[in-house]
């Protein structure tokens, strides 16, 4: 399985004309849940933190901005 940034986009500009900038939430709604923080749970994304520059990346291509949460309560594991 691959992101398919161009699929989505098409998607969203079909149904909603389109974005300029998009939020990814690696975190939600599972933080909390296990032992994990937010910094695993970007590590655990598909590709880990290499494939989540490329999605990034491939956005930015596009010009959409990408939003990424801090969660800077997130200390419940280890620091």
């Amino acid at each position: 399985m691959t992101f398919t940034v161009d699929r989505y986009l098409a998607d969203l500009k079909e149904r909603y004309g389109g974005v300029d900038a998009m939020l990814l939430w690696p975190t939600f709604p599972q933080l909390g849940l296990d032992d994990r923080n937010q910094f695993d749970m970007c590590r655990a994304m598909k590709g880990g933190v290499p494939g989540l520059k490329v999605l990034i990346s491939e956005f930015h291509d596009r010009g959409v901005k990408v939003l990424l949460p801090y969660n800077p309560w997130d200390q419940g594991t280890r620091e």
